[in-house]
């Protein structure tokens, strides 16, 4: 009866270790998951082909203007409004 006992002690620490190491490492679990599925493979070199000669000219012939400038960088909150700008 004793021996029942403590196979019933461990089993229950056992369970409670394994639901403790459950959450606190299931947001790796994804991870382990795809690693295990479909491992990294080695690096190897890959051939481009050469640009277009014209990349950095617009449709009009000027030069192209970067997309940030409209958008991130004029509508951030930690700009500064300054007149004539």
């Amino acid at each position: 009866m004793k021996k029942r006992w403590a196979a019933l002690g461990v089993l229950a620490l056992l369970g409670a270790g394994g639901y403790w190491a459950y959450q606190a490492n299931s947001y790796r679990l994804p991870g382990l998951v795809q690693d295990w599925r479909d491992p990294v493979q080695p690096n190897h070199v890959v051939t481009w082909a050469a640009g277009p000669a014209d990349a950095g000219r617009g449709t009009r012939g000027r030069p192209r203007r970067p997309a940030w400038n409209e958008t991130a960088a004029e509508h951030h909150p930690d700009r500064r409004r300054r007149p004539g700008v």
